[in-house]
């Protein structure tokens, strides 16, 4: 036995916290990022109708409105 059982536990200890500590965050963050985000209060809606404008589009994602419209350019050169 290379530790005794009391590090072990100690260990163990350690890390149920740490974990329950990193879950946390993880929620606190988003709930802050989707529901009170200053620029989304109260909400931002695209999770319930599907759709976002062009505008929070560009601002978001604006790498992925990139390829859409450069896909798009494409679609109307080929046709």
């Amino acid at each position: 036995a290379w530790f005794s059982k009391l590090f072990i536990d100690v260990c163990e200890v350690i890390h149920y916290y740490e974990a329950w500590l990193a879950f946390l965050a993880i929620v606190v963050w988003h709930i802050y990022y989707v529901i009170f985000n200053p620029d989304v209060y109260p909400m931002n809606f695209t999770w319930l109708t599907g759709k976002i404008s062009e505008e929070e589009m560009e601002k978001e994602h604006a790498l992925e409105l990139e390829r859409i419209k450069k896909a798009e350019a494409e679609d109307e050169s080929n046709n």
